[in-house]
């Protein structure tokens, strides 16, 4: 079997700055790259000169940024970079500017990351910069009040830091991305399996162990140093120590759909302590089992028993918990979490088959053909906004409009995009497997590591969604740019 030819990486004794601007090609590059972000947002703009808006959680990033809430439903980076954001201008056009920028600069830096250490060919550069500036989902998340876009700018610095510990450590591109990993935790709390991605690129990196260490130092304490603030401020207003409430009700949310399966007859006894919960529990879906108009009811796993008011979670909340009747209130809120954890818990571990059978397998079919839900629609298809962001913003009324004859169109393309998902990840495997079979025995290609770190990103991120995860398309922009980037990679090989 002949060998795959090998990247080379360059030589990188040149600094990053001079192989951008001082180099012709990519000095070329970054210029044409300016001018299509430029022109594409004057372009977007102009057909949504609001910005998108989810129902339910863009009100709460704004409210909580108004209160500089400590913690929330939601991880708090989001609420702060708003509220910092204020101290200059309330304008969303501004805002919108900077999530927009700062997401392509991010996706444009790993496109350098990568030309600097593996040296693909043009054209592969040049398909890997057309993935970062037209992938038509970008923009959206952009334009939309939340925290998707930052994490997913934060993601792409992430890994693009990754890099350089792998291929040129220093002191600087530990500590950069140290802040980085930190940020990107109060940002979204999945990146809690981030820090594992971190401490293999270190392991794999060629520094010296001492540099090692204090990397894995660093990233412990200030992980360690959030986690313990979260706890304490979390004790402070509910009395109860724990780093998210959200995971108690996410775990919750998963195992009642197992539960909504398990005939009354063959539901075993609960713990004592579970019994009031439990009879709620069944008691709403005796009541639900022959209603065919009930929206809960009729999807796969999901994350509606978590926030749904109609709930058994929400019914219980607020009948049995003090201060229930405030509903979102997360001092309310925080104290239903560790109830929850632990009831979801007895469930998923006591019908593991249900479990596997009605939340793991649609969790699956979800990962690789992602449901669009909050970006199926622009502003979930209303052309008004709730009163909060009129106030955060300055808005003389709450009506929003577009400049489109009919926004369905630009919807519907949209909604295309699941398909490509589902073809990159069965092409990202094929390649990477014929990658690693055909240099088994080869010499050692520079590409190697970075498939690695891909690869281990791309199992825990999948074990971690499939299990507790919500599953949106939202939420896996950046897992999906990273094996499409790498696919590209591979095949510049062939």
């Amino acid at each position: 079997m002949p060998s795959t030819p090998a990247l080379q990486t360059l030589n990188t004794n040149q600094t990053f700055n001079d192989f951008i601007l001082n180099n012709k090609e990519n000095k070329l590059y970054l210029i044409l790259a300016i001018i299509i972000i430029l022109l594409k947002f004057i372009i977007y703009k102009y057909l949504f000169p609001y910005p998108n808006f989810f129902v339910g959680e863009s009100w709460d990033y704004i409210l909580d940024a108004r209160r500089n809430a400590p913690v929330s439903i939601y991880p708090i980076g989001y609420s702060m970079l708003l509220r910092f954001f204020s101290a200059f201008t309330i304008s969303d056009t501004a805002l919108i500017i900077l999530q927009y920028t700062i997401l392509q600069a991010a996706a444009l830096a790993l496109n350098f990351t990568l030309f600097y250490f593996y040296s693909p060919a043009r054209l592969i550069r040049i398909l890997l910069l057309l993935s970062a500036l037209f992938n038509p989902l970008f923009f959206p998340i952009a334009n939309t009040i939340s925290s998707d876009n930052f994490c997913l700018t934060l993601s792409l610095i992430w890994f693009s830091l990754l890099l350089w510990i792998i291929y040129k450590p220093t002191p600087k591109a530990i500590l950069w991305h140290s802040f980085i990993l930190y940020l990107t935790f109060t940002v979204r709390y999945n990146a809690m399996f981030f820090i594992l991605i971190s401490i293999a690129a270190l392991y794999i990196s060629k520094t010296d162990i001492k540099l090692k260490l204090a990397g894995l130092l660093i990233y412990l304490i200030l992980i360690g140093a959030y986690v313990n603030h979260n706890r304490q401020v979390y004790y402070k207003i509910s009395g109860i120590r724990q780093f998210t409430p959200f995971s108690g009700w996410q775990l919750a949310n998963n195992a009642l759909y197992t539960y909504r399966y398990i005939p009354d007859s063959l539901r075993l006894e609960v713990p004592d302590k579970f019994k009031n919960l439990d009879n709620t529990v069944r008691e709403y879906f005796r009541k639900v089992k022959n209603d065919k108009n009930n929206e809960i009811e009729k999807r796969k796993a999901f994350h509606d028993y978590m926030w749904a008011d109609e709930s058994p979670l929400w019914i219980y909340f607020r009948n049995n918990f003090p201060g229930g009747e405030h509903s979102r209130e997360v001092k309310y809120w925080a104290k239903a979490g560790p109830l929850y954890k632990e009831y979801g818990t007895w469930i998923i571990t006591h019908y593991p088959y249900a479990f596997f059978k009605h939340v793991i397998i649609p969790h699956i079919q979800s990962w690789f053909l992602p449901p669009m839900i909050a970006m199926d629609r622009y502003n979930f298809g209303l052309d008004y906004i709730h009163k909060s962001a009129v106030e955060w913003f300055k808005y003389k009324h709450s009506q929003i409009k577009i400049r489109l004859v009919d926004v369905n169109i630009i919807d519907g393309l949209l909604g295309l995009y699941p398909l490509f998902t589902l073809l990159i990840h069965f092409l990202f495997w094929f390649l990477s497997i014929r990658f690693f079979i055909i240099n088994r025995k080869g010499n050692f290609n520079p590409l190697i590591n970075g498939l690695i770190l891909v690869g281990l990103f791309w199992i825990t991120n999948f074990a971690f969604n499939v299990f507790a995860g919500q599953i949106e398309m939202r939420y896996l922009l950046f897992p999906v740019h990273l094996i499409t980037v790498f696919s590209l990679l591979l095949i510049g090989l062939i």
